[in-house]
């Protein structure tokens, strides 16, 4: 029984592998010197992946500060970008601005051509007056003198203003073309 009893405590005292023996001189349980063995397959493959391991973190992170970088560079790409988009907005709005003040300028240019050739026709008419002074009974009476103007001149005048209005338009159309 006695001998039972050390086994069951022996068996309790060994490692699953065995590694331990038990030694029956001595009826102690002494430990194998573990002997200086090549690697096994499980042991490489774990170093393999220990290796690629630590070598996709390096890439991962060489990756990371790639992307970061070019991510840096679009960023100020963009800006530059944004800059010459606002640059060209501005040069649009005043081309605009002064395509617009051109535009005012001329027509406010045919409108004192239009009144100057107004004017002209008005002085026509007052120098045909004065040269051809007629008083009929009425004005002798009340002193108040009427003058009157052939039809001839009158058309004549109107025939002059619309061709002063015509090279005015003209002027204008021209300019606006040209854009000078």
């Amino acid at each position: 029984m006695e001998r039972i009893k050390q086994a069951i405590e022996n068996a309790k005292n060994t490692d699953s592998n065995g590694s331990r023996e038990f030694d029956p001189g001595n009826q102690t349980v002494r430990q194998k010197k573990k002997s200086k063995t090549p690697r096994t397959h499980q042991d490489l493959r774990n170093s393999i992946k220990l290796v690629i391991a630590v070598l996709l973190i390096f890439f991962a992170g060489w990756l990371w500060l790639r992307l970061d970088f070019m991510n840096q560079l679009e960023l100020i790409a963009s800006e530059y970008i944004n800059d010459g988009v606002k640059q060209a907005r501005a040069e649009a709005k005043k081309r605009l601005a002064d395509e617009e003040n051109f535009k005012q300028l001329i027509l406010n240019n045919l409108i004192h051509c239009q009144a100057a050739a107004e004017n002209n026709k008005e002085s026509y008419v007052k120098l045909v007056q004065d040269s051809v002074r007629v008083s009929n009974e009425r004005a002798v009476k009340d002193r108040d003198l009427t003058f009157i103007i052939p039809k001839s001149t009158e058309n004549k005048a109107e025939i002059m203003l619309e061709a002063a209005k015509a090279e005015c338009q003209q002027i204008y159309n021209t300019q606006l073309q040209n854009g000078k």
